[in-house]
């Protein structure tokens, strides 16, 4: 949805997040009420069993896995840079989970306040990708996604957003 329908190949700078997004709806959509961000989990587990196909397992404990925007610098592309996204963004969806809660009925968005903390992460990156640039780098992504914060709920979530992308490196000055 990057570049809108008419761009279907939007995905092409080096620092785009296109397998980082894989990722993280995977982690997403499995996540429980039972995790908490600090809660390792792996991608691809049938393939390497239980360390998965990233270098680490997504964990907002930095103890399990350390990495911030900076390190796309030593990781390949696309794998490599895709895997800082999903951990950045990974970060960002614990943040609201914790102000706002878990909902485990993925149906339930309805754009109220009531909307859980899991239920905005998801709406926030699925409307700040249909308003990303084609062609983007992490911090065009980000800023699109803060752009949909800014847009629903009336604007509560924009500071738990910045907060989360700058605590991986990936803040105003990125």
């Amino acid at each position: 949805i990057v570049g809108g329908p008419a761009n279907p190949n939007c995905l092409s700078n080096p620092e785009q997040p296109g397998e980082g997004l894989s990722d993280f709806w995977g982690l997403s959509l499995t996540a429980t009420a039972a995790q908490t961000g600090p809660t390792p989990r792996t991608v691809g587990t049938w393939l390497f069993s239980s360390s998965g196909i990233r270098p680490f397992p997504y964990s907002t404990d930095d103890g399990v896995n350390p990495v911030t925007y900076g390190t796309t610098n030593t990781l390949p592309v696309p794998h490599g840079t895709g895997f800082v996204w999903a951990q950045i963004y990974w970060e960002v969806y614990w943040a609201l989970v914790d102000e706002h809660g878990f909902d485990p009925d993925l149906y339930n968005v309805t754009g109220t306040s009531t909307d859980a903390g899991n239920l905005r992460a998801k709406l926030f990156l699925n409307e700040g990708l249909k308003n990303t640039v084609c062609g983007p780098g992490f911090v065009d992504v980000r800023n699109g996604i803060l752009n949909a914060a800014a847009v629903f709920y009336g604007g509560e979530d924009v500071c738990t957003v910045w907060r989360a992308f700058a605590g991986a490196g990936l803040g105003q000055n990125a």
